[in-house]
């Protein structure tokens, strides 16, 4: 219904999104490549994309959109957002370093890049500097459901260091 390309691709990425949350990813990725012919802002629709890729579970496809929509721009999240983005995807591949230098641009500080730095330093063989990230997350307060896991790592740090009490 939409009567001119800038409001098709409008919509192609709203369906996209739709599709993408429906746990419908070929379709969701036509919708967004169609998004694109359309004219629509070629970062915004890579960064989509990518998260289409994250679903998939192909990090190493996720990350090349990521890259394209950070090279581009997009307004539909900030730089930072997309580094997080970016630095989960390199965890998932177990890519520690790359991991963290995107994690270092990805802003402020917070639970969540607190403990994902720590699962970083964690994997990295540095239980030390890992301690201190996962006693930072606690501090800014992690979501519920983190909770769990940040207390985990937290005491496998003290373990490795052997401060058994």
């Amino acid at each position: 219904l939409s009567t001119d390309d800038r409001h098709r691709a409008d919509a192609l990425i709203q369906t996209g999104l739709c599709l993408l949350a429906a746990g419908r990813l070929p379709e969701a990725d036509r919708a967004l490549v169609d998004a694109s012919r359309c004219g629509a802002a070629p970062g915004t629709v890579n960064l989509h994309r990518a998260r289409v890729q994250v679903a998939w579970r192909d990090d190493i496809e996720a990350i090349d959109r990521f890259q394209e929509a950070l090279e581009l721009g997009t307004d539909a999240v900030s730089t930072e957002d997309l580094h997080f983005e970016m630095a989960l995807s390199h965890i998932r591949l177990e890519e520690w370093n790359d991991a963290r230098a995107h994690l270092e641009l990805s802003g402020g500080p917070s639970a969540a890049v607190a403990f994902n730095l720590g699962v970083c330093d964690v994997n990295s063989d540095h239980a030390d500097r890992a301690l201190g990230h996962f006693d930072a997350a606690l501090e800014l307060g992690p979501a519920d459901d983190d909770l769990g896991r940040v207390r985990f790592f937290r005491g496998f740090c003290l373990k490795e260091l052997e401060r058994y009490d």
